[in-house]
């Protein structure tokens, strides 16, 4: 971790930068690629789908996230829908030898899953994350004044998230047979992008990096859905400080690392997860 905030550090100062946001600037663009055909001018209206997926590793849970489709206003406005979802694992593994009591079993079945946490804890996280926002460029930090891709950014959204929350009420909304608790969520992050190998053409990532800092807020919809609010397990409302770290292999992959440091919820700790981007190199859109 030391290596990866030292590197992160280097490359704000670099005197050049040629990385590329891993959250796509404009239309059919991804990790410093434009899709020429799909995408006429850098401030179009549009759709764009299946930008990047996923996989994140965080102590006992896999997760498989999925963004969908980022629907353009412009270059600073868009609509996000995002899915993440566990990876099943067999859950007998992880039963104790028969001394536990009845008692501690069916509190161990009210508590929060990991995957549960970390959805929480994540801005984009969710079964299913619906959201709009604004993903601007600061003037500080940029290589040059013409450079829109690279410097400071704001990626600020706000929406609704879907979990699956233990011993959920018949109430509970469904999607595709999966019972879900609505929450409203709101996320502020501050990212910088940089370089850290540096290539000669722009439109192609030798080495970038992404570092970015925010707050991650979560409102639930329907307490009722769910006993995890009646027993305090999970309250109402929940805080959390989020940091993370990307750094691209090529220009359609790149490892990425997140850390929660604080949470209002002490329960929930302070998870540490590692993950493999994947980004399309050729998304689609459909531009106005």
């Amino acid at each position: 971790m030391r290596v990866a905030l030292a590197i992160a550090v280097t490359s704000v100062f670099a005197s050049q930068s040629y990385a590329q946001t891993f959250t796509p600037r404009s239309l059919g663009q991804v990790a410093g690629k434009t899709n020429a055909d799909e995408a006429p001018t850098s401030n179009s209206p549009g759709v764009g789908v299946l930008s990047q997926a996923d996989v994140a590793v965080e102590k006992d849970t896999t997760q498989v996230g999925l963004q969908a489709m980022d629907l353009f206003f412009n270059k600073d406005w868009r609509l996000y829908i995002r899915s993440t979802v566990p990876v099943p694992t067999d859950k007998s593994s992880n039963t104790t030898a028969g001394n536990a009591s009845a008692a501690s079993a069916a509190a161990a079945k009210d508590q929060l899953s990991n995957d549960a946490i970390s959805s929480l804890l994540d801005p984009y996280g969710g079964v299913l994350n619906l959201s709009t926002g604004t993903f601007i460029q600061l003037p500080f930090l940029k290589p040059s004044p013409t450079d829109e891709d690279h410097g400071l950014f704001v990626d600020a959204r706000v929406g609704m998230k879907l979990l699956s929350l233990p011993e959920q009420s018949d109430a509970a909304p469904t999607i595709l047979n999966t019972t879900v608790s609505p929450f409203y969520a709101a996320a502020v992050m501050v990212k910088v992008v940089r370089n850290v190998f540096p290539h000669a053409d722009s439109a192609d990532v030798a080495g970038g990096v992404e570092f970015g800092v925010g707050y991650v807020v979560n409102v639930a919809a329907d307490k009722t859905v769910s006993p995890v609010f009646a027993d305090g397990t999970l309250e109402k409302v929940t805080h959390a400080v989020r940091l993370d770290l990307a750094i691209s292999l090529t220009s359609i992959a790149a490892i990425n690392v997140s850390w929660n440091p604080w949470t209002s919820n002490n329960a929930f700790g302070r998870h540490f997860i590692v993950g493999l981007k994947l980004l399309n190199p050729s998304p689609k859109a459909s531009g106005n």
